[in-house]
């Protein structure tokens, strides 16, 4: 194998690795914060809080609905960090923008989600306040206003990224940037929600994260490519084995606390 063989190796590596810290932040946002924070703030007994399900007594709607307003907060304070942020290295950028896009389509979706099938943490219990087919259609129209909202955010902010601030790439190596992390992150999903047991068809289910994330593989053909490039970050070999083997940690951790289920 020769260096520039290693050299593509290992980006393609920390791109896996971006799409996987993404992913753990935005679990942590909608379970453990959204969820699980708001649960013990109201003095509620965490019964269950894992990578997928979360349960706490006595039940509160309140709680549920946390998780994915916490998803659309932490999408909009990782826009901001994004839009601040003073350094110039990609990967850094790229864990950025890819945090923000997953909390933003994960508020999306689970709206989306909750108006179809009427179950999840907007399937509310409104009978005294409207009939349940318009807050379903409720769900469902704010979930499609708020995905294409989320999409034009993402694209502006790639834009900024990836074909203004630091060059042009081609569209190869944009395609890339976005497919890599995005099946790493699905990918995490499910080897994270099976170190729950019993393991079953429902718990890989209810961690199916690629269609939730699925506009962010549209993102690269709305990107201008300007001028051939060399198809890099620039980033240090040295940088690049920091970052895998800190997020591959961190996993680890993860699969065994979040994905096997805690209680409190």
């Amino acid at each position: 194998m020769t260096s520039q063989d290693n050299q593509r190796t290992l980006h393609t590596l920390t791109l896996c690795c971006c799409g996987v810290i993404a992913y753990i932040i935005t679990n942590l946002s909608h379970e453990a914060i959204g969820h699980g924070l708001t649960s013990l703030l109201l003095g509620n007994r965490i019964t269950l809080l894992n990578s997928a399900y979360f349960r706490s007594w006595p039940h509160s709607f309140f709680t549920d609905a946390m998780g994915p307003i916490m998803n659309l907060v932490m999408g909009l304070i990782f826009f901001i960090i994004l839009n601040r942020t003073s350094s110039r290295n990609l990967y850094i950028k790229l864990i950025l923008l890819l945090t923000m896009a997953f909390n933003l389509f994960c508020f999306s979706w689970l709206c989306v989600y909750a108006g179809v099938t009427n179950t999840g943490d907007f399937a509310f219990d409104v009978s005294g306040l409207m009939s349940i087919f318009t807050w379903r259609g409720i769900l469902i129209a704010t979930g499609l206003i708020t995905y294409y909202l989320s999409f034009m955010l993402v694209l502006q902010s790639s834009r900024q990224t990836f074909s203004v601030s630091d060059g042009s790439y081609s569209r190869k190596f944009l395609s890339q940037l976005f497919r890599t992390p995005y099946f790493a992150a699905g990918i995490a999903a499910w080897t994270a929600i099976s170190f729950f047991m019993p393991i079953s068809f429902n718990n890989y289910y209810e961690s199916f994260v690629f269609a939730m994330f699925s506009p962010l593989l549209f993102i690269p053909g709305y990107l201008k490519v300007q001028r051939p490039a060399t198809d890099t970050f620039g980033a240090s070999r040295g940088f690049q084995l920091k970052l895998i083997s800190s997020i591959l940690a961190l996993f680890v951790i993860f699969c065994l606390t979040m994905g096997r289920g805690m209680e409190f």
